[in-house]
């Protein structure tokens, strides 16, 4: 089969690798598409602990094409995949706090990922879509990130959420805020595509912005004089999380969900955080929420597949990359049985 393959970071090439036999408990898929993401750009570097070789890929939905005893499908059963594997007895698992297991492994980090024409995966790692939209399908896996936020931050009733950032994981922040009770979601970014489709999407208010604190504090301040409730950055940039602390009212939360780089560091004043009793959480990655995202996307809005504005061949794999720096580019995907 076909398959994309990293030796070393930032090296790699489109190769034939051969096909391993299924193990009990396991099927194979024909790969339908695979979401690239800024998460992807980091491992291409070589950062998130990318181990080699290694075909990437963890956004991933596909079609059985070969099962195992008991594995609970069928060929031609379609489904989304859950990424991560843990290994259930260290301390951290038996915490149920799956992320942070010590033992954790990713398909397209540490494990073959989807940027193939099959992949074999545990069965019990899949989720049935049915009849769901492969364009819907493939934002699962971001979507089952944004859920785990979700979780994490307990939006307040009637809150007021700013979002910075219009990215996929801006949008989808956005659409969920709105359902996990936000009464009104503003959402700050450069792209004047990208802007509109969040207001498609529903966000009550859109600003454009650059990333200069100064400019981004004068942008949003007059239209929340006293604050936002929650605000979250989905940019990963120092400059935006400079501004989202500035910009959260008495008692706020901010959220850190866009991905910084490893060596960046934020200063914040420690006496502002405790005179204005702010809160500061981070939101990493997602365990075991591919169905909920599934059982979301079933009842989101039809626009949501808008969201995919670029598609590639799996041999246009580094235009895939290439494209998350684009101001047009949203969600690149890849289809490798194309």
């Amino acid at each position: 089969m076909r398959a994309v393959l990293y030796t070393e970071p930032l090296t790699y090439s489109l190769d034939n690798l051969p096909d391993r036999s299924l193990e009990p408990g396991e099927v194979r898929l024909a790969v339908l598409r695979v979401g690239v993401c800024g998460t992807d750009l980091h491992l291409h570097n070589g950062h998130f602990g990318a181990r080699y070789p290694r075909t990437p890929g963890h956004e991933i939905v596909g079609e059985v094409i070969e099962i195992t005893e008991e594995s609970g499908f069928s060929v031609g059963d379609r489904v989304a995949v859950e990424d991560g594997v843990y290994c259930g007895i260290c301390t951290a698992c038996k915490a149920g706090r799956f992320l942070h297991c010590s033992d954790i492994r990713a398909l397209g980090v540490s494990l073959p990922g989807g940027a193939a024409e099959r992949l074999v995966v545990p069965a019990i790692k899949c989720y049935s879509i049915g009849a769901l939209d492969l364009d819907a399908a493939v934002l699962a896996e971001p979507l089952a990130c944004v859920i785990h936020a979700m979780d994490r931050l307990s939006i307040p009733a009637g809150a007021r959420v700013l979002v910075l950032g219009t990215g996929t994981a801006g949008q989808l922040l956005s659409v969920m805020a709105r359902r996990n009770g936000a009464s009104e979601v503003t959402v700050a970014g450069s792209s004047p595509f990208k802007l509109g489709i969040a207001k498609e999407l529903g966000a009550d208010r859109i600003v454009a912005v650059d990333r200069t604190p100064g400019a981004i504090n004068t942008a949003l301040g007059g239209i929340a004089p006293k604050g936002f409730d929650v605000v979250i950055d989905a940019t990963g940039a120092v400059s935006m999380l400079e501004s989202a602390i500035d910009l959260a009212s008495i008692g706020g939360t901010i959220l850190v969900y866009g991905v910084a780089g490893e060596a960046d560091r934020l200063v914040v004043s420690p006496y502002e955080v405790f005179k204005r009793e702010l809160t500061i959480m981070g939101s990493y990655a997602q365990a075991l929420n591919i169905g909920r995202a599934v059982s979301y996307l079933e009842h989101l809005p039809e626009g949501l597949s808008r969201l995919i504005t670029h598609r590639f061949g799996l041999g246009e794999y580094g235009h895939a990359l290439e494209a998350l720096g684009s101001s047009d580019c949203i969600k690149a995907v890849v289809l490798p049985s194309s």
